[in-house]
């Protein structure tokens, strides 16, 4: 059993094979004709700024405009080229994802092209899918970062250790001189009652009289 192989006919590939070689011709030559302008440019800035032309911005912008569409063009021509490989292989215009023939009309507006309408219509819609879900992640690490900045902060208990110093014993207050008059005066008064009383005991009512009358002389 036979297996259809789908492709572009012998006669659908040289068709596009004269497109693409005059659209790789158009090409070549604007970007060599890009590449002049780079040249010239870095020549008249270098002159004009004293050899650093990197202090005029509007020159650096624009000679690094003009580096950037040599990039694109350069990129424009390989793509060509790998669809001369192709057709020369008897494989272009066959879509690299579905597997089915790439419409006409777009391969003769994009040549290079390597995918369908459908396929593309299903890697973006892929594409937005996964960039959704990529938004939504950062977001939600956004609002958890969120949250936790606002959250009540706990209460932090801070134990701190504080030493004594030994404090040195006070010493007793002097006394004044009249205190200590008071405290001799006290004493003795204690002392002469004693006394006085041991006397009374010890003498009987005459003896007193006559120590009286002794006194009274």
């Amino acid at each position: 059993m036979s297996s259809t192989i789908i492709r572009y006919s012998d006669e659908d590939l040289a068709e596009f094979k004269a497109l693409i070689d005059e659209k790789l011709a158009v090409a070549r030559q604007e970007l060599a004709f890009m590449k002049e302008q780079v040249m010239e440019m870095n020549e008249n800035a270098s002159e004009k700024q004293g050899g650093n032309w990197f202090d005029d911005s509007s020159v650096h912008t624009e000679i690094e405009m003009l580096n950037n569409m040599v990039i694109r063009q350069q990129q424009f021509i390989h793509n060509l080229e790998n669809a001369l490989i192709r057709i020369q292989n008897k494989t272009y215009g066959i879509c690299t994802v579905t597997g089915q023939l790439i419409d006409k009309k777009r391969l003769m507006l994009v040549p290079h092209a390597t995918k369908s309408v459908i396929a593309k219509e299903i890697e973006n819609a892929e594409k937005a899918k996964q960039e959704a879900i990529a938004r939504a992640e950062k977001e939600a690490r956004l609002s958890d970062k969120i949250s936790s900045e606002t959250a009540e902060p706990k209460t932090k208990i801070i134990t701190k250790i504080v030493k004594k110093s030994k404090k040195a014993p006070s010493k007793p207050a002097a006394k004044d001189d009249d205190d200590l008059d008071d405290l001799d005066l006290d004493l003795d008064l204690d002392d002469d009652a004693d006394f006085d009383d041991n006397i009374v005991d010890g003498m009987d009512i005459e003896d007193i009289a006559d120590d009286q009358d002794y006194f009274d002389k």
